[in-house]
């Protein structure tokens, strides 16, 4: 250690010999602050897919049967059961799903450290 600061031209030399001594300091601070950076860069990019997830899985449940089917009973047109999909409707849905669940694992996966099928998945 270095003598006691007791000017201004001590105190500009104690400066000079700690900033020359600072190697570790600045590598080690730089290292945190890119980790830093990355780890923000994870959090917002799970809280980004969290909410495509959320408004993915409302869009599904708007999906709904665009048919119904009748019968005819007793001379007159009765509905009989629920309603169906038609083969579009029916393709949406499966492709809605399909969505969600690449988006759930791709979720999976960025907990466990994979966060690059995230990536490609969130804008």
């Amino acid at each position: 250690m270095s003598n006691p600061v007791t000017n201004p031209k001590d105190l500009r030399v104690r400066v000079k010999e700690l900033v020359e001594q600072s190697g570790t300091q600045v590598v080690d601070g730089v290292v945190t602050k890119l980790v830093e950076e990355e780890v923000g860069k994870r959090k917002e990019l799970i809280v980004k897919a969290l909410g495509q997830l959320d408004q993915m899985q409302r869009d599904l449940q708007k999906i709904k049967p665009d048919q119904t089917q009748y019968a005819v009973e007793a001379g007159q047109v009765k509905s009989i059961g629920e309603g169906t999909f038609s083969k579009e409707k029916a393709e949406e849905k499966v492709k809605a799903e399909a969505q969600i669940k690449k988006l759930e694992e791709a979720l999976e996966k960025a907990f466990a450290g994979d966060y690059q099928k995230l990536k490609d998945l969130v804008k």
